[in-house]
């Protein structure tokens, strides 16, 4: 009887899952279908990881398509919420063209993003080469979190449900999804682990790469969909009980342990610790889902009841007693910025502040303009606090850092206070605009002066202060000149620490076991000038023929070392290109 009665249950669960995958499939069909094809290309992406040349033509196509799809995937997601019914009634019209557009903007997207730099020096007269490709990308993230916070928006209100409910069914709906999608890959592995050792020796790393890249696309997709998608089903007594008796308490207890290290520094008349930052936006980032969950399930329960319980007022407030941990986080790190000036972690520390505060103030805004603001509009506001970190002049994330740790660099250096110069002088070095202001503000010689004054002050010393790193690439639509050459044979040559003089023989594997020597000091020369004149951005400059000898010929597409200042000792030394040999007997030089 009771077997009977789970097998009806199991049953009953399967069934339901395959109506709602269908739904789920009949509303999503493109973004579903285009995510499960994005998947098969990130399989063939990671074999040639393991097997292929990742320069040649078929690893390009993959790459173009993956780019692609994944954009298109995006774009399908908001296409189908606005033009199919919950129903599954599609507007064909609206769609194909919708489709078509979205087409069109991916294949745009995709050919900048897989060739920015050469859309980047269409710029070049503006910007440095490096600033227009950060630029460009960031144009891509901004239309990125517009097409997809818009997805989300548009998901939302289809269901036609109030958002604290949503949220209530929702947030452990994909928590589950994450669950399962992790507990099967675990066991998937333990299975190719055990075959692998048991039965016979596979690359079950690899299969399980694999593996992982499918379920993305056929199961994790469509399901994240379906979650998101489907909320008639309230949430079971287990989801509620695991939010109202485990989740939220201990939320609680941590709030509690802030409040007692707040009476603590009070008490003490210290400063707050910088790790306090950290800890009060853990809490926050965890206690809001649960706030969210907790409220909707009351508000479930109330709407049954016709009335609002006093608990369920508690916890709709209760999201105020957080507000005390604000305050911390803004004195713990408005005292780190006071000292150390702005780094991108510090940024984003004040961007988490801003988010946090709209987010407490939400309801006090609302009676502010007079009106009820749904905490669905909270979308839009995290769509616009992101598009000002990309692309806001002045204001974005890496502009922004780079005025506070350039201004603190030049008044540490007209003081003479060369630690807190070094300092920022590490923060600015590799970053678009940092390499931009060195470049332009000093001349090699002197650069070469400033890092020996400051690599004295550095708290660690690191070695790369004393080294200068420089990489070339080929230029993918300039061909190969083998006129009066027979063979073309393919090499990579990574080499490791060396002197200078090592330079000068130079050994090449090529082929079946043959081989020649090259003396690359003079083509070493060529590229630190090269170095020079472009500064410390990568040179596309298309291939480099070096004659070795009237049968023989290297062809360098890519060259990469790094080097002491005095230019006696290189870190290592990277070459990769093809040499021509115009005699098919040839067996080494």
């Amino acid at each position: 009887m009771i077997r009977g009665i789970h097998m009806g249950k199991i049953k009953e669960f399967f069934s339901n899952q395959k109506i709602d995958l269908e739904k789920v499939f009949r509303n999503y069909t493109i973004a579903i279908i285009s995510a499960m094809v994005l998947s098969i290309f990130g399989c063939i992406n990671n074999s040639f990881a393991y097997n292929y040349d990742r320069k040649d033509l078929s690893y390009t196509i993959v790459e173009y398509a993956m780019v692609f799809l994944l954009i298109f995937t995006v774009g399908a997601v908001l296409l189908e919420t606005i033009f199919v019914s919950v129903d599954g009634v599609r507007n064909k019209k609206a769609l194909l063209f919708g489709s078509i557009v979205n087409a069109l903007v991916s294949i745009a997207w995709t050919l900048i993003n897989v060739n920015i730099y050469s859309v980047a020096d269409i710029f070049e007269f503006m910007t440095t080469r490096d600033i227009a490709a950060m630029n460009i990308m960031k144009l891509f993230a901004v239309y990125m979190i517009i097409i997809g916070g818009l997805a989300i928006y548009k998901i939302f209100k289809k269901t036609g449900i109030d958002f604290d409910i949503y949220m209530a069914r929702v947030i452990f709906g994909l928590l589950k999804v994450w669950a399962v999608y992790f507990v099967l890959m675990l066991a998937l592995e333990m299975l190719f682990s055990i075959f692998d050792n048991l039965i016979f020796e596979i690359d079950y790393w690899e299969i399980s790469e694999y593996i992982m890249i499918l379920l993305a696309g056929f199961l994790f997709v469509p399901y994240t969909l379906m979650t998101i998608t489907r909320t008639d089903e309230e949430n079971s007594k287990f989801t509620k009980g695991f939010v109202n008796v485990l989740w939220l308490p201990i939320i609680y207890v941590a709030m509690a342990i802030i409040y007692l290290y707040i009476v603590r520094i009070i008490v003490e008349g210290q400063l707050p610790l910088n790790e306090v930052f950290e800890y009060c936006a853990y809490i926050f980032m965890f206690g809001m889902p649960a706030w969210f969950m907790a409220y909707g399930f009351l508000r479930e329960n109330d709407l049954k009841k016709g009335e609002e319980s006093k608990y369920t007022g508690f916890v709709k407030h209760v999201k105020y007693a957080y507000i005390p941990l604000l305050i911390l986080e803004i004195i713990s790190m408005g005292i780190r910025i006071a000292d150390y000036g702005f780094t991108e972690s510090r940024y984003l520390a004040v961007v988490l502040i801003i988010a946090q505060t709209i987010y407490l103030a939400w309801e006090l805004i609302g009676k502010l303009l007079k009106k009820k603001i749904g905490y669905e509009n909270y979308i839009f506001v995290a769509m616009g606090i992101l598009i000002i970190v990309n692309i806001c002049p002045v204001l974005n994330l890496d502009k922004f850092c780079f005025i506070s740790q350039r201004d603190r660099f030049e008044e540490a250096m007209e003081s003479g206070d060369y630690y807190t110069a070094e300092s920022s002088y590490s923060e600015i070095k590799y970053t678009p605009y940092g390499e931009k202001y060195i470049e332009d503000t000093y001349t090699t010689g002197e650069q070469f002066n400033l890092e020996e004054l400051l690599k004295e002050y550095s708290e660690y010393n690191y070695s790369y202060y004393e080294y200068v790193t420089f990489s070339t690439y080929y230029n993918s639509h300039e061909s190969i000149k083998i006129q009066g050459y027979t063979n073309l044979y393919k090499f990579e040559y990574d080499g490791g620490e060396m002197m200078s003089d090592d330079l000068k023989d130079i050994t090449i594997k090529f082929g079946e076991n043959q081989e020649v020597c090259a003396d690359m000091t003079d083509t070493v020369e060529y590229f630190k000038k090269k170095e020079e004149e472009r500064g410390s951005e990568s040179p596309d400059m298309g291939y480099y023929y070096m004659e070795l000898s009237p049968n023989c010929c290297l062809v360098i597409e890519r060259i990469s070392f790094s080097y002491s200042f005095d230019g006696s000792e290189f870190k290592y030394f990277d070459l990769e290109g093809y040499v021509l040999i115009n005699d098919g007997g040839h067996n080494g030089q």
